[in-house]
């Protein structure tokens, strides 16, 4: 009798401390527990957001490079007959058939008539050579995107070739008065204005010296300044807007036969 109680309380014993230890499973986790649990997932959370920002910009990168094989690909075909393989960089090229924003970082009463002038020869130039259309042209906002011109009395220039020049502040620079830089075009202010402006349109475009070409004469390739392109796509023009070595400077703010038939193959032909 004494045995069969001892061993009743001892089952009663057992499934006290099964239930206890369930009751005790079942309880709200810690505040130290929790902190430790939404630590945890903020870490992977982390970690998940930057391996799809990884994946996100090596498909871009793919994207583009892509762009640029096909782009090469449709250059080598075109250009067969050329005997060599304009002097661009593929990869800083505008997005065909999209216009490009232009803005004026400093605008002012005073040099209304000389961006009149360097909007009007990049539309006989350019503009007519090819599919490329340049808008906008007014005041730069704080974030606005495209080419935009600061106008200062300095040596001309821009910043990047091409699409890298998206959305950057002072990203070319035009002179208007010539008083410090190159005072000898104050005399002939118009005439220096476009010659410039076609030669810096020129590299927004994401056309680099031709000067800098590896096939250029010698004493040419003496005079590179700036960014290289990385294809060829037509003969070296000693005649090119974009050569230093152009015995007529900036070509007289023309383009050479070879200049059009650049820009019609990168940016597309000019609509009828």
């Amino acid at each position: 009798m004494k045995s069969g109680c001892l061993a009743l309380a001892g089952a009663i014993g057992i499934t006290l401390l099964v239930a206890l230890v369930a009751v005790a499973q079942s309880q709200p986790p810690s505040a130290s527990a929790f902190a430790a649990d939404n630590k945890k997932m903020a870490v992977e959370l982390t970690a998940v957001k930057e391996e799809k920002a990884l994946l996100e910009a090596r498909l871009l990168a793919r994207g583009l490079e892509l762009q640029k094989m096909n782009l090469e690909a449709a250059v080598n075909v075109q250009t067969a007959a050329a005997g060599d393989k304009a002097y661009p960089n593929l990869s800083s090229l505008w997005n065909k058939g999209h216009d490009i924003p232009v803005s004026w970082e400093n605008p002012s009463s005073n040099n209304v008539q000389e961006r009149a002038w360097v909007k009007a020869a990049i539309e006989r130039t350019w503009e007519e050579a090819s599919a490329v259309r340049f808008t906008g042209w007014g005041t730069a906002t704080p974030h606005c995107h495209g080419i935009r011109i600061l106008i200062a009395d300095d040596q001309p220039y821009c910043e990047r070739l091409g699409r890298f020049l998206d959305g950057v502040t002072n990203g070319m620079v035009l002179n208007f008065t010539f008083t410090n830089w190159s005072p000898v075009c104050s005399f002939s202010k118009q005439e220096c204005i476009e010659k410039i402006a076609v030669h810096e349109f020129g590299h927004a475009l994401g056309f680099a010296h031709e000067q800098n070409r590896p096939d250029a004469p010698e004493e040419c390739q003496e005079k590179r300044q700036g960014q290289d392109g990385d294809c060829r796509i037509t003969i070296y023009d000693p005649e090119s807007i974009m050569n230093y070595c152009n015995p007529k400077w900036n070509n007289n703010g023309e383009l050479s036969p070879l200049d059009k038939q650049a820009v019609a193959l990168l940016y597309g032909p000019q609509s009828p």
